[in-house]
């Protein structure tokens, strides 16, 4: 029983940072759809959207995340992952230039 408890405690400190790993990737995927669609917008309209549903995309659906365009300018702004479920981080990521920021948005130029 002891050797079970203990192979299994191991399994379990391995496998959480893996998890996280999986829900960054699918952040920073679906984020970068945003981007792009927000970049797409932007050169039809002239303009960023604080809309979503204003994008061409149907990317949204996720047990970990809900998305959305918080903060934006005429210029820049950041698209956010919002962490639900299982999630333990928020995901950010520039409209103009795609930098990538954890736990807090970052400044975008």
């Amino acid at each position: 029983m002891v050797i079970i408890g203990i192979l299994a405690g191991l399994a379990l400190i391995k496998y959480g940072p893996v998890t996280e790993k999986a829900r960054s990737a699918e952040a920073y995927s679906k984020l970068a759809n945003i981007v792009s669609a927000e970049n797409a917008y932007k050169l039809e309209n002239n303009v960023y959207t604080a809309t979503i549903a204003n994008l061409d995309i149907d990317i949204l659906v996720s047990n970990n995340f809900t998305f959305s365009v918080p903060s934006i300018n005429n210029s820049s702004g950041y698209a956010k992952a919002t962490k639900q479920g299982n999630a333990t981080k928020d995901y950010y990521m520039c409209l103009n230039g795609g930098k990538q920021s954890v736990g807090s948005a970052p400044s975008c130029p």
